[in-house]
């Protein structure tokens, strides 16, 4: 199974030409990758996000 994209944030540094997404896919795992816009590469592959710890509001954890 392909996972797809259902929500996406780009983020950058000033104008350093290097960006970060975050996307989520439609499987509820979240993503992130690293581009260089200024040489055209992609540095990293894209590498899964820890997944959210399950925590109890009720009892004040926050």
């Amino acid at each position: 199974m392909s996972r797809k994209i259902v929500q996406m944030s780009v983020t950058s540094k000033s104008d350093s030409g290097i960006f970060l997404a975050v996307a989520v896919a439609d499987d509820g795992t979240a993503w992130k990758i690293r581009l260089n816009v200024t040489d055209g590469e992609v540095s990293t592959p894209w590498v899964q996000l820890p997944e959210l710890p399950d925590i109890d509001f009720s009892a004040g954890a926050i």
